[in-house]
């Protein structure tokens, strides 16, 4: 499982850094990739998900292979759950 979710995030990686939809040097890629580090480094796990742009303020999550009924597609641990209460 582990070496599957390393896979996974690596091929999501790949497939990021050659999305042309928007350029290499905006700053949402920037936003993005350090919010998936941060994702990636506290824990959460999506290894049935990739991560897509369409536009600059437009990113789709999308499955990446067959999710089968009752199978984990997110896992975020608490300490990295963010509410509307913790924000106020």
């Amino acid at each position: 499982m582990i070496l599957q979710l390393e896979n996974n995030i690596v091929e999501a990686e790949t497939e990021l850094a050659l999305d042309r939809s928007i350029p290499l040097d905006h700053p949402e890629r920037t936003r993005f990739g350090t919010m998936f580090d941060w994702m990636r480094s506290g824990g959460a796990e999506f290894p049935k998900l990739k991560l897509r742009y369409y536009t600059p303020d437009y990113r789709g999550v999308h499955s990446a292979t067959k999710i089968n009924k009752g199978e984990t597609i997110l896992y975020v641990p608490v300490h990295q759950l963010l509410t509307l209460d913790m924000a106020m």
